[in-house]
Order: structure tokens, then C-alpha cells, then sequence
């Protein structure tokens, strides 16, 4: 993760104490894109931002559930699902979504949403940060 974050290796191993290499290709993973449950992005005020968070998750529920997603809606951004029901028909069945967040020209400020994933009886909810900066 901290050769995500820009970190070489001679600073990797101050940090960890531990002989790391980080890979110097410029197809390094984003941050967002770890499988976290949080959605948090960094965005350049007064820029408009198009940002798609994919992501993975397991059922670890009731075996035959259907989830529907829903969004603390927030002014300040658009934010979509897709798909915007997971219909998993057994226990520990993995399902992917896409959500995406768009945005006009912030000033430097934090903008905080969530999305909700419910099947009526379990509800799970992930945190959307989006870090406007100068």
C-alpha cells in the first residue's frame, strides 16, 4: 500500500523496518481500488471529476438474499450503482458493482455520502469521502 501511495523502497523500509521493493512500472493500483468498504477519493478543487470505484463482496448473509443499494444523496455530487440489486442465491457467493461519482468544480471543502446496501433485515453501509483540495 505504501508503494501505492508514491513511497520507494528506501522509504518503505524506514516506515516497516522490512527489505520491500516497490515496483517502479507506472501501472501501479490505485489506493481506491483496494476491495476497502470506505469509498474515499482525493479530487483538485475547481476541476470536475468522473471517479468509478469497482468493488467485490461475499454473502455472508442469508443464503438466498436480494440487496437492493440506495445513496444518501448529496447536492454536491452524483453518485450511481450499477447493478443496483445483487441477487445472490447462496451463502458466500461473491458479486461485483461499479459505483461512480461525479462532481462540477468544488471549492476545497470534504463531501461525505453513503451507500447503503439492504435486504430488508441486514443492512450494510459504506462511507463515500471525496477530499476536494487546492
Amino acid at each position: 500500500m505504501l508503494c501505492n501511495l508514491g513511497y520507494d523502497s528506501t522509504k518503505v523500509k524506514l516506515i516497516s523496518g522490512k527489505n520491500n521493493s516497490c515496483s517502479n512500472t507506472i501501472d501501479r493500483s490505485l489506493v481506491r481500488d483496494l476491495n476497502y468498504p470506505a469509498l474515499a477519493i482525493d479530487v483538485k478543487s475547481n476541476t470536475s471529476f468522473t471517479i468509478n470505484f469497482e468493488r467485490a463482496v461475499t454473502n455472508v448473509g442469508i443464503g438466498k438474499s436480494i440487496y437492493k443499494a440506495s445513496i444518501l444523496p448529496n447536492p454536491k455530487i452524483k453518485i450511481t450503482v450499477i447493478p443496483e440489486t445483487l441477487s445472490f442465491k447462496s451463502l458466500y457467493e461473491k458479486q461485483s458493482f461499479v459505483l461512480t461519482v461525479t462532481g462540477n468544480e468544488l471549492p476545497t471543502q470534504t463531501v461525505i455520502s453513503s451507500l447503503l446496501w439492504s435486504n430488508g433485515i441486514q443492512n450494510v453501509r459504506s462511507p463515500i469521502i471525496v477530499n476536494v483540495y487546492d
